[in-house]
């Protein structure tokens, strides 16, 4: 019976160890995180949903591509919030789209903006459990991307459609402590005691 155990216990061990300390058979041990607050899966959908956004269309149809006041990563800006993030000079002279200078000319009480902010992230963690755990070597692997644009609106209708910013998500990061659990003691030690 005792051997029995000890052979249970060295399989055990060795699955844990090798099997999952290899390359990926042990990453599904490992913590993985995800953010999702968009209405767009990719960015390439948000940038088909986008680059159809016309100027003249009514907001309503906005609605149609998971743009509508109230959506998910969208916020609703009056007329001086958009009327601050414009250059002086540029509003002063004139030399801006007409989609711009009508929505600035309009006024507060017939424009409005959405500003479209998306950040979608898948993080995990690969490797070896053992190496993950023990805080020796940990590799985060995070996919996704980053979406950012404007609308302008006058008189519920679009009146600007700003090009826009962002794209792919695709980084690792690598942390590797020789000493494992014990690369952080020495801070520890002389902050309680010094």
């Amino acid at each position: 019976m005792k051997i029995y155990k000890h052979f249970l216990l060295m399989i055990f061990v060795s699955v844990f160890l090798f099997g999952c300390g290899s390359h990926n058979g042990g990453s599904a041990f490992l913590p993985s995180s995800e953010s999702t607050a968009s209405c767009w899966e990719t960015y390439d959908e948000a940038m088909v949903n986008y680059k159809n956004i016309k100027v003249g269309m009514v907001e309503k149809s906005l609605k149609d591509y998971g743009i509508y006041d109230g959506g998910v990563n969208i916020r609703v800006l009056n007329w001086l919030s958009v009327y601050n993030m414009l250059p002086e000079d540029a509003v002063r002279r004139r030399t801006i789209d007409k989609g711009i200078l009508d929505f600035i000319d309009a006024g507060d009480s017939r424009a409005k903006a959405f500003q479209i902010n998306v950040l979608f992230e898948q993080s995990y963690r690969e490797g070896s459990v053992f190496l993950d755990l023990f805080a020796f070597k940990r590799r985060t692997h995070t996919t996704g991307y980053e979406f950012n644009g404007l609308i302008l609106l006058v008189d519920d209708k679009v009146s600007y459609v700003l090009r826009p910013i962002g794209g792919q998500i695709d980084k690792s990061n690598k942390e590797k402590k020789p000493l494992g659990p014990l690369q952080g003691i020495g801070d520890s030690f002389h902050k309680v005691f010094f």
